[in-house]
């Protein structure tokens, strides 16, 4: 598999650049199964596993850059952070390490505030242009729009206002999670943060290193409420387990007994149900019932592309409509060749959007569902788990 081979490159290039023991390795491997969900992440098709090599591998590159002074390691570091910041905009934090490395070196100063101010504009750009269209109901752009446009009062009275709101919102889901014995993403993020930041004080106080832990520490701070500016907490909060292998990864190159500690507190805590990072990432159990939907999505979908002529790839096309009360397993219904669109019900919905798909899954009794019945669209497929729609006039 892919993902598994790309997580495994980051590893070693961390690993041997900080010259881990067994011992470390193991604690690591330890802390990352307390953690659960970036385990399950690999051998998923998302991007978490991309995230998690680039952190390990910058981290890795600028131990090789302190340790050996070498040109090419510090090359390599502005290269993996450029990458980073061009899959996703907050990772322009990144910048930091190599900046922090060569702060008495003006030329090299000039390569990061450049290196970094490209590969931000790259992503925008990317963004803007190549991003599907409910990406912008997800991500709130609107205060970097406003500065675009010189309102920097409003700009800064916007972010105050937002993150004071999306930081009560992290508390009620602290509070709610705690109350349940099921703590999630935040709880993790926080803990490991505090794990950090005391060592960071001890260590400063003892004239031990801390210099990759104040590289994590800031990074992590800026990079969570970018994510709370950017995102909703909700789907936030995925995102803050990237900074938790940073955090860790910190931690095990200049404090192998506090990131052991950790280790054996996140897997005491999993024990005892207080961090739960595995709910909703369990394995799945077989089910008839489901069984049978996918099968007749499947056959439904096959069935009406055999009477198909068009080559369009929108006639091969299922939209989906994200934020709709539907399952996204029933995808698995959708058969080779054909292809899927993630669309925000809230895309679907608006009329002036045109519906290029000719196949939209959604739920009943939604605005979605609504909408196409009013356009005068097909059920294919119905039943409580889902409603497959097709555009009989294309």
């Amino acid at each position: 598999m892919v993902q598994p081979a790309v997580r495994r490159a980051g590893l070693d290039v961390f690993a041997r650049a900080a010259r881990l023991g067994w011992k470390r390795q193991l604690a690591f491997a330890a802390a990352l199964a307390a953690m659960n969900a970036p385990i399950r992440y690999v051998f998923s098709a998302m991007q978490e596993p991309l995230h998690y090599a680039l952190m390990l591998a910058v981290l890795g590159c600028g131990i090789l850059a302190q340790r050996d002074k070498s040109r090419a390691a510090w090359a390599g570091l502005c290269v993996l952070c450029a990458v980073a910041t061009l899959v996703r905009p907050y990772e322009a934090v990144l910048w930091l390490f190599p900046l922090a490395l060569c702060r008495q070196d003006r030329r090299r100063i000039v390569v990061c505030v450049a290196g970094g101010t490209v590969s931000l504009g790259g992503t925008l750009v990317l963004m803007s242009k190549f991003y599907a269209p409910y990406f912008f109901t997800n991500v709130d752009v609107s205060p970097l729009q406003e500065l675009a446009r010189g309102q920097v009062v409003s700009a800064v009275r916007d972010v105050a206002h937002k993150l004071l709101d999306a930081l009560r919102t992290v508390a009620e889901m602290l509070a709610d999670q705690l109350a349940n014995r099921s703590g999630g993403q935040y709880l993790l993020f926080f803990l490991l943060l505090g794990v950090t930041l005391v060592c960071l004080i001890v260590d400063a106080r003892a004239g031990r290193p801390v210099f990759w832990k104040g590289c994590a520490a800031v990074t992590a701070v800026i990079v969570f409420l970018a994510l709370l500016l950017m995102y909703r907490p909700v789907e936030g909060s995925r995102h803050t387990l990237v900074l938790d292998v940073l955090l860790l990864a910190a931690l095990l190159v200049e404090d192998a007994r506090p990131a052991a500690g950790t280790a054996a507190a996140a897997l005491v805590l999993a024990a005892l149900g207080v961090l739960n990072l595995a709910d909703g990432f369990t394995m799945p159990r077989y089910s008839a019932e489901w069984d049978a939907a996918v099968q007749q999505i499947e056959a439904a979908l096959t069935e009406s592309r055999s009477a198909v002529t068009s080559a369009d790839p929108w006639d091969s096309t299922v939209a989906y409509a994200f934020g709709d009360p539907v399952h996204c397993g029933l995808l698995y219904g959708v058969p080779d060749g054909m292809g899927i669109q993630f669309d925000e019900a809230a895309y679907l919905t608006d009329p002036a959007h045109e519906i290029y798909s000719r196949y939209v899954l959604t739920a009943a009794d939604t605005p979605t569902a609504a909408r196409l019945q009013a356009d005068g669209w097909t059920v294919l497929y119905e039943s409580d788990r889902g409603v497959l729609y097709e555009h009989g006039t294309m």
